[in-house]
């Protein structure tokens, strides 16, 4: 048995400094090892649960406990009041269920905006696959799931994540 790599993978890093424009902000759900990264090429906003990946990296941080099975709703919404991101990254709660924020932005519960770069990781999962899907029928956008081959267990199964675009800037 092999731990899986929590890290995003380095083609994930690859396609969003590729595909988001250098130095824009990204609010990710779940700190680690990728903030690091990621916080060479852009300013990063992180909702984490776990005061051990709190203040780690070179970004604005907020602790936020897990309440029936997703980031304390208020203290999320309390953290983005006021604030501008042009992309998310959803890689967490690492100990919660992901898919909730799909009924908390179709609630209004979580004032999110959603008209940005929406990025997934863990898509071979079938949380992560499910959260997909549901987000992309939810936004309406399309969504692209890209399998690749782990960089970090090569005898593993294919990881993936799926990329979701920015709502189109209707003139």
């Amino acid at each position: 048995y092999k731990k899986k790599n929590m890290a995003i993978s380095k083609l994930m890093l690859q396609f969003m400094i590729q595909t988001i424009p250098k130095g824009s902000t990204i609010l990710e759900f779940g700190s680690g090892r990728g903030t690091q990264k990621l916080s060479e090429t852009f300013n990063m906003l992180s909702i984490e649960e776990s005061l051990d990946w709190v203040g780690r990296y070179d970004s604005e941080y907020a602790h936020v406990e897990i309440e029936n099975g997703w980031y304390d709703t208020d203290k999320v919404n309390d953290f983005i009041k006021n604030k501008t991101y042009d992309a998310i990254l959803i890689d967490g709660p690492g100990a919660g269920v992901r898919n909730k924020i799909v009924d908390l932005i179709s609630s209004g519960k979580l004032k999110l905006n959603t008209d940005v770069h929406i990025i997934i990781d863990d898509a071979e999962r079938e949380d992560g696959y499910e959260l997909s899907i549901t987000m992309s029928n939810l936004l309406k956008r399309e969504c692209k799931v890209v399998e690749y081959d782990n960089d970090y267990n090569h005898d593993t199964e294919p990881s993936a994540f799926s990329y979701i675009k920015p709502k189109e800037n209707l003139k």
